[in-house]
């Protein structure tokens, strides 16, 4: 046996037999992989609903091609850790694949042209975050202790005078939750003053955004206020959704590769179930109305009865379908969606309300389009010029992010880029304001020039970007 281990290379035994034992782990995972696809094809046949999709050739495909997606994407989580190219495969890919099953009628029938917009883009575009997320960067030497004494001290500031401004738009609006008006009939707009609102959104994810780098007896404070006051008081399920997912992202950051422990993994599904069963909830309060009475599986002409799947479902899946509306629309060949943010910095208004102003393109109840949408819309079928122009922008961000080791800001793009599925947060133009003042702050905790040396700062603090 020894005999057998020796090499003309001269490597140990132990070399040896943990290269064959290494061998033997990949081979194991190759075969559980290949058990599970092919477990999961048949599960397709057994789940799916008897439409033309069913057994629709390129439905069957767009299954497959996700499912290996999937499958890539947390063997990728596994080896190395959460990163903003694996959860965006990941998250995406997910929901399409949960959306072949055609719960709803309303579904579209799949055709050859969809694998252009379902994969050619999306994946092009995770070239560019996987750019952003892996190339080598020399990373600024930053001594932690006094930026988080700095960012504590200005997140106090920008607190209070958040809330002066949360009580100067509760006078002139009032709060959504305490509104005369059934909340079914009732939109955001009408609990907004122009101008304070953007700030007041601004500040209140600029001090989550900053989260990782304050004092906990602050985080403690200012989050739950921020969940209290953004998300039940004016009634806005996304603000509650996302800050709950800035939470565990960070929280999956601090946990590193110990959050594959059973423990974690267990607490970590009861949470984001409970979130699930809270969504479906809201979202029946939100329609209650005794005269006029919702049905979210009539609406949507489900095959379910669980109203809970049939609303995630409707926000989740059928957003695939959506987006299929904006295949055939006449394209406008300019770069709208990117401008957009940028044109609203500079204070032109009418562009931006021009923007958004065609009609919404729904079906069912929903008419979130995944972050395909605007790209498509303005190109059509030359949607990855567009496409490629921003994921390039997004990769120059995350290496600057990177550079600068602020953990908050690379936590907010990847909250937002896990959302993809549901429609495109970062080229809105509050997201823009969010970024710059945010930013800014950090730059201002880190003016001391003896700390901006370039380093392996992020290394020595345990952390890693």
């Amino acid at each position: 046996m020894a005999g057998l281990l020796k090499r003309d290379n001269g490597m140990s035994e132990e070399d040896v037999l943990f290269r064959e034992k290494s061998r033997v782990f990949k081979y194991r995972i190759l075969s559980v992989q290949i058990f599970i696809i092919l477990t999961c094809l048949m599960l397709y046949f057994f789940l799916s609903n008897d439409t033309y999709n069913k057994y629709n050739p390129v439905n069957i495909f767009i299954f497959c091609i996700s499912l290996i997606i999937c499958l890539l994407g947390i063997n990728d989580i596994r080896k190395n850790g959460i990163r903003t190219y694996n959860v965006f495969l990941l998250s995406f890919y997910l929901f399409l694949l949960w959306n072949t099953l055609n719960i709803s009628s309303l579904q579209f029938e799949k055709e050859f042209s969809d694998l252009y917009y379902y994969f050619v883009g999306p994946l092009l575009f995770s070239i560019f975050i996987f750019i952003g997320d892996r190339l080598p960067i020399k990373e600024t030497k930053i001594v932690d202790n006094k930026v988080n004494k700095r960012s504590s001290a200005l997140i106090i500031l920008v607190f209070v005078i958040y809330l002066l401004l949360s009580y100067y738009i509760y006078t002139q609006v009032g709060l959504k939750i305490f509104s005369d008006k059934l909340l079914r009939y009732t939109s955001n707009d009408e609990y907004a003053v122009p101008g304070f609102s953007g700030l007041a959104y601004t500040l209140m994810w600029t001090m989550i955004i900053f989260v990782p780098h304050m004092k906990k007896y602050l985080n403690m404070l200012i989050v739950p206020f921020i969940v209290l006051y953004s998300g039940v008081l004016q009634f806005n399920r996304g603000n509650i959704f996302r800050i709950v997912l800035f939470m565990i992202i960070y929280y999956c950051y601090k946990k590193g590769k110990s959050l594959l422990e059973p423990k974690k993994i267990v607490a970590m599904i009861v949470v984001i179930s409970i979130l699930i069963i809270f969504f479906g909830y809201i979202g029946e309060v939100r329609q209650t109305d005794i005269n006029n009475v919702f049905d979210i599986k009539d609406l949507t002409q489900s095959s379910y009865n669980s109203k809970t799947l049939n609303w995630i479902y409707n926000y989740t899946a059928m957003n695939f379908d959506v987006i299929k509306i904006y295949f055939n629309l006449e394209p406008y060949y300019l770069p709208s969606t990117l401008l957009v943010p940028f044109m609203r910095l500079i204070g032109n208004r009418e562009y931006v309300l021009k923007y958004y102003s065609p009609p919404d393109y729904s079906l069912g109840i929903t008419n979130s389009s995944t972050f395909l949408s605007g790209f498509i819309r303005d190109y059509g079928s030359y949607y990855l010029i567009e496409l490629s122009v921003f994921g390039f922008m997004i990769c120059l961000l995350q290496i600057t992010i990177r550079k600068l080791r602020f953990m908050g800001l690379y936590f907010f793009v990847q909250m937002y880029i896990v959302f993809f599925f549901f429609g495109n947060y970062l080229t809105e133009p509050l997201f823009l304001s969010v970024a710059i003042f945010s930013l800014f702050l950090y730059i201002c905790c880190n003016l001391n020039l003896k700390a901006l040396q370039p380093g392996l700062g992020l290394r020595r603090s345990g952390h890693s970007l």
